[in-house]
């Protein structure tokens, strides 16, 4: 297979796991360019989410903050899949697929403050956030679902526990209102710019409002919802284990 024939199949492949007609059940055969494209892919949607952020740091301009999220998700994801996963998977199995879910997060690099009054541009920032963000728990659900054969319950585990924990962690360092703002675009110069008047624009406050008070319903529910599913992704373990038990029981006694 040439190069071109290998790359569109990828871009093929990318454009039906984001819509939803397949996922990375296995690991490629070419997975050493799959894995290229995705790291690519990454660094490129990273630097496309910073280019016109003032407040940017280097590795954010640079894209690698992205690839480090890629490589840290990746590992969070793999580390409560894999033990409790119905079929076998990879670590780099589920890069490529953390890398395949990049791509929705361009919508980031769109520079809606260029040409969108102040207030509407917050707004709309919130909303690319929250539907990236929806996307990408469904693209979840259905790895979970198709690559590692889990049911109803466990993909819902696999889920909410990664999610929640990460809620939880930046609750209790008071830094879940700030990755919110970075993520959704609102920087702490524009929270509450005034007009010329001196007046507060209204507009971006309700956005910077709508941010803070979903922030605050999640982080609640966070800690809910945590230990209920950290129970549940127990169960699930004991469950997985005792099937390769079973399957290991069965082989010797084929022998």
């Amino acid at each position: 297979m040439s190069g071109e024939e290998l790359l569109r199949d990828i871009f093929e492949a990318q454009l039906r796991i984001l819509s939803l007609r397949q996922s990375i059940d296995t690991l490629p055969e070419d997975w050493k360019r799959y894995f290229g494209y995705v790291l690519i892919v990454t660094w490129v949607v990273g630097m496309g989410r910073y280019w016109d952020s003032p407040d940017a740091r280097l590795l954010q301009y640079l894209g690698l903050g992205s690839v480090i999220y890629l490589f840290a998700m990746s590992t969070l994801l793999w580390m409560v899949l894999f033990p409790i996963a119905r079929r076998p998977i990879s670590y780099v199995q589920v890069i490529i697929f953390v890398g395949m879910t990049a791509l929705p997060a361009l919508l980031y690099a769109i520079p809606v403050e260029s040409f969108l009054p102040m207030d509407i541009a917050a707004k709309t920032n919130v909303i690319f956030l929250a539907i990236v963000a929806i996307w990408r728990v469904i693209l979840l659900s259905n790895f979970a679902s198709k690559a590692a054969g889990l049911r109803f319950w466990g993909v819902l585990t696999v889920t909410m526990l990664p999610l929640s924990g990460i809620m939880i962690i930046l609750a209790m360092f008071s830094l879940e209102h700030v990755t919110f703002d970075v993520m959704s675009g609102i920087r702490a110069d524009d929270a509450y710019p005034r007009t010329m008047a001196g007046e507060i624009a209204s507009g971006v406050t309700e956005a910077a409002g709508w941010t803070h008070a979903t922030v605050g319903i999640l982080s609640f529910f966070s800690w809910i919802l945590f230990p209920i599913f950290a129970v549940s992704w127990l169960v699930q373990l004991s469950y997985a284990t005792d099937e390769r038990r079973n399957r290991q029981r069965q082989k010797i006694e084929l022998q």
